[in-house]
């Protein structure tokens, strides 16, 4: 089946929608939720702006980092062609109460924090300075601008502002998108059910929106929906030390620098994270032992996986052992059997797994 009918069958069944990701307003999409509309009632209008006003974000306002390659980039698209970069710029500005209502002849005199258009701004900041400001077509931008979001309302904006499809948005790395997860989770969501945090990522950051579907509970539909991203969750949520070697990791590959990596550096190369899927499952220790000997350069990435992938099935094989033997846990079975439960007599149970308790038995006899 074609991928274009595949999607087509999906949403007729009602499981599945992926979000439009634009300016998204109620006649849209009936998708827009209460909480999407509360922070749409907060866009002031859209203005020419001067991009002497428009300033990068605080770090909480940010989904992800700004690439100076990705800017330099943008600068030849936009002088070789001037008009192909058009688009809203959004910017969040503070106010309160004693502020004046903002219009066209003082937009200026705020501080725009840019939220969504980052590169674009950065590129246009860079090409206005570079023309000593008598290019008046780099020394403005059209901007969407919202009053008084909260942080949290800021990412979801920037986040549909990056997912909406258009040309010339930087890929994101994986890296920067679980960031994105992580501080979510973190700054809302701890202490929380996971599913919240899973449902509110997936609506707002990954553009997964459950419709209804009277076959399946609600509940069963988002498992669905989101289930293919659990080893993103995982990640996301790694232990504070194993996180800092993943982030090391992923800056090494940028460099170019990992044991085994092939190439020249890329400032935005997105290291595969299917490496990494092979590790969930593990004890944390375990884990951070495999991440620290990547990081050192003493073992690759698929030494990693193949290890991680030893280290589970070992577990599956003690696990089998203490099962067949009927003792609480490994510490007992090496108690009383320290002989066969040495890795060296483990090590051929591991190849042939599939009917390990019947093997195992077999070999408790002949010992």
């Amino acid at each position: 089946m074609k991928k274009k009918e595949k999607k087509e069958k999906e949403r007729a069944k009602g499981t599945l929608i992926i979000a439009p990701n634009k300016f998204m307003d109620a006649e849209k999409t009936n998708s827009f939720t209460e909480e999407r509309q509360s922070i749409e009632n907060k866009c002031v209008g859209v203005f020419s702006v001067s991009v002497n006003s428009l300033h990068q974000p605080d770090n909480l306002l940010q989904v992800n980092t700004l690439s100076e390659a990705h800017v330099t980039s943008l600068c030849e698209l936009i002088t070789n062609n001037p008009l192909s970069n058009t688009g809203h710029v959004i910017s969040a500005i503070h106010t309160d109460k004693t502020t004046p209502p903002i219009t066209k002849d003082n937009i200026n005199s705020f501080f725009h924090e840019v939220i969504g258009g980052r590169h674009r701004t950065a590129a246009r900041q860079k090409l206005f300075k570079a023309s000593r400001g008598t290019n008046a077509l780099y020394g403005t931008s059209e901007v969407k601008v919202y009053a008084n979001l909260s942080s949290a309302e800021a990412r979801v904006l920037a986040s549909e502002h990056n997912n909406d499809n258009q040309s010339h948005h930087r890929n994101t790395p994986m890296i920067e998108r679980l960031t994105l997860y992580r501080l979510e989770y973190f700054e809302q969501f701890r202490g929380e059910a996971l599913h919240k945090w899973k449902d509110y990522v997936g609506r707002h950051h990954m553009g997964i929106i459950i419709s209804p579907d009277p076959k399946k509970k609600k509940s069963k539909a988002i498992n669905d929906a989101l289930g293919k991203h659990d080893w993103k969750f995982q990640l996301a949520l790694l232990p504070a030390d194993e996180w800092e070697s993943l982030e090391n990791i992923c800056q090494l590959f940028r460099l170019g620098k990992l044991k085994g990596q092939k190439g020249a550096p890329q400032a935005d190369k997105d290291i595969s994270m299917t490496k990494f899927i092979s590790t969930q499952g593990l004890k944390p220790g375990q884990r951070h032992v495999l991440f620290s000997q990547v990081a050192t350069g003493t073992i690759d990435l698929k030494e990693m996986a193949d290890k991680a992938s030893n280290m589970k099935t070992l577990k599956r094989c003690r696990d089998a052992y203490c099962s067949a033997l009927g003792v609480a846990d490994w510490e007992e079975a090496t108690t009383k059997y320290p002989f066969h439960t040495s890795d060296h007599h483990l090590e051929p149970f591991l190849k042939c797994f599939s009917d390990l308790a019947t093997l195992l038995l077999k070999h408790f006899k002949n010992g």
